[in-house]
């Protein structure tokens, strides 16, 4: 009887074994899929420059995120200072938009920028076309800021 008890103890083990050492070998049947924005969306603060008509800063969120209907354009919101959202082309990392519709306000805008993936930052430059795009009418802004962590920004 103690033989038996033993055995079956030995077969338990080795049976655990084999398991555990299979199972961490077999691999997925799944290849990881990424998105053309998948390096670029995020909640980023950013330093607000506002160049014309007249000069003011500000630090800010903007957040960038995928439109969900093609994946060759991307959000651009601004919650806080224009409080605005406009749909921009997306090609690698760089996000433009000619006369683009902000959505919030109706109003139109050229947006031209970048994200860094390895840096974690973006630059990004709008401006908000007023009546016939006049330059002394037009509001330029430019941001510079970093991928927003929770912790330290």
């Amino acid at each position: 009887m103690q033989n038996l008890k033993n055995y079956t103890k030995y077969i338990i083990f080795l049976l655990t074994l084999v398991g555990g050492l299979t199972s961490c070998t077999e691999e997925n049947d799944y290849d990881k899929v990424t998105f053309p924005y998948t390096e670029v969306v995020g909640e980023y603060v950013v330093d607000v420059q506002l160049t014309s008509p007249f000069e003011t800063s500000d630090h800010v969120t903007i957040i960038l995120s995928n439109t969900s209907t093609s994946n060759d354009s991307i959000w651009i919101e601004d919650e806080d200072f224009f409080k605005s959202k406009i749909k921009a082309r997306l090609e690698g990392n760089k996000l433009s938009a000619i006369n683009g519709l902000d959505i919030f306000k109706g109003k139109r805008a050229n947006v031209q920028g970048e994200v860094f993936p390895e840096n974690d930052s973006i630059h990004i430059e709008w401006t908000y076309i007023e009546g016939f795009g006049e330059l002394e009418a037009d509001n330029i802004v430019e941001a510079n800021g970093i991928l927003f962590n929770g912790i330290t920004n």
